[in-house]
């Protein structure tokens, strides 16, 4: 098992305390310093170091001709707020959405709001509790990946998945009636991404928690969303029938670098033919 501060690191890559502690006014950059055993320095070091990965990724995408002809093509406008829904695959700081977030920056606008409500670990239920302040940010746009944490299962032998489908489907609903009731903004669902139940099987960390997000309790929620009359985005196509092990972190679970920058490709496709 990796040395206590390498685990730490990526614990900080994927677990953000000023999110999910926000409501305590003590509560900042140093506390969240101190709860990992960084100094300040060396916690905005991790953090620049993942954020950067982020940036250079976007950088990298858009020397690709036919990815920036495509970028252009996006719906997105000048003054625009840009909310993604979702845990930690969303809140990673190397996320997906982050790697959107510079794109757009670099190639359309920086006066385009991007808000990351990913919190690790959050199941449907959970998003829900907190969807008021996705409200709050009064958003354009909302592209929400949840699902994925309803799926997990605890234990050695568990009788269970964290949240039953039927629950999922309901709170999948609410979360979108919540929005269209109370915002303008457009939705666009992102499915769960196939990952690598073996890998997952075999990682450290996860077998002395004792959990695991399997394909078989991933795949109806992806068949829930596909079925849905909204614009959404197949991850779970994207990752392909066997997954590229390199498309993972070490855990099978969250998505490496490259992983994110293939959610980046099919998110951009989308939207490049969204019609307004």
């Amino acid at each position: 098992m990796p040395e206590l501060p390498i685990i730490l690191e990526e614990m900080l890559q994927l677990n953000h305390p000023e999110k999910f502690l926000s409501i305590f006014p003590g509560m900042n950059e140093q506390c969240a310093a101190d709860m990992y055993n960084f100094t300040l320095n060396k916690y905005r070091d991790v953090i620049d170091s993942y954020k950067n990965n982020a940036k250079g990724a976007a950088d990298l995408l858009l020397k690709n001709s036919d990815f920036a002809e495509q970028v252009k093509n996006i719906p997105f406008r000048q003054g625009e707020t840009i909310v993604a829904l979702g845990d930690s695959i969303t809140d990673d700081y190397q996320s997906w959405f982050e790697i959107l977030t510079n794109i757009v920056h670099m190639a359309i606008s920086p006066d385009i709001k991007f808000v990351n409500a990913g919190i690790s670990g959050d199941t449907t239920s959970q998003m829900i509790t907190r969807f008021i302040g996705v409200v709050n940010h009064k958003p354009d746009w909302i592209l929400c990946m949840a699902g994925t944490n309803d799926a997990r299962e605890h234990g050695l032998f568990p009788s269970k998945v964290n949240v039953s489908i039927s629950e999922t489907e309901e709170n999948l609903k609410m979360l979108f009636n919540y929005s269209k009731t109370q915002t303008s903004a457009k939705w666009i669902w992102l499915t769960p991404a196939r990952v690598i139940d073996k890998m997952q099987e075999n990682h450290p960390y996860m077998k002395m928690v004792q959990f695991i997000i399997r394909n078989k309790n991933l795949y109806p929620v992806v068949e829930f969303i596909r079925n849905r009359s909204e614009t959404f985005i197949d991850l779970w196509s994207a990752f392909g029938h066997n997954p590229d092990p390199k498309l993972f972190l070490e855990d099978g679970l969250h998505p490496s670098l490259e992983g994110h920058t293939l959610i980046v490709n099919e998110v951009i496709e989308k939207l490049s033919k969204f019609d307004r």
